[in-house]
């Protein structure tokens, strides 16, 4: 459960309900269903979050950065060494944030490499990564630990 907008409590939306099928288009589609389900305590969200979440590293992250899409309009689409908050939350930071949340020691080294990317660009625009920078404290706690 979790509340919703004006307080209600709402039990959070399930991906795929009825489907055997997981079908993750976009990188940023699921970033708050991520937020929200993580912070439920029933098993079943914690299996569907650790699916979703291996899906979008295996869709999304590949070694030099991540694409955007899986279906590219362009042969040329390259990919991005990091992305940066907008509006919302940069989806690549919310699910290193998630993944580091997981437990999932062959995950959080996925998260790991792709946190320790680019880390010019992101000292030098601090301001456009708080979600990463963020990730990034929580990845130094771990390790200490």
């Amino acid at each position: 459960m979790y509340r919703g907008l004006f307080g209600a409590a709402r039990r959070a939306p399930v991906v795929g309900a009825g489907s055997n099928k997981l079908e993750v288009t976009r990188v940023g589609d699921n970033a708050h269903q991520f937020s929200v389900l993580h912070q439920c305590p029933h098993p079943e969200d914690f299996r569907l979050v650790r699916t979703i979440t291996t899906a979008a590293w295996q869709r999304f992250f590949i070694g030099n950065g991540w694409r955007l899409t899986d279906q590219t309009l362009l042969a040329t689409d390259g990919l991005q060494e990091t992305i940066p908050d907008g509006a919302l939350p940069s989806p690549a930071a919310v699910l290193s944030l998630t993944t580091l949340q997981l437990g999932d020691l062959e995950l959080q080294r996925l998260a790991a490499r792709a946190l320790n990317r680019a880390y010019d660009q992101v000292s030098a625009r601090a301001f456009y990564f708080p979600t990463r920078i963020l990730a990034l404290e929580r990845l130094v706690g771990l390790a200490r630990d």
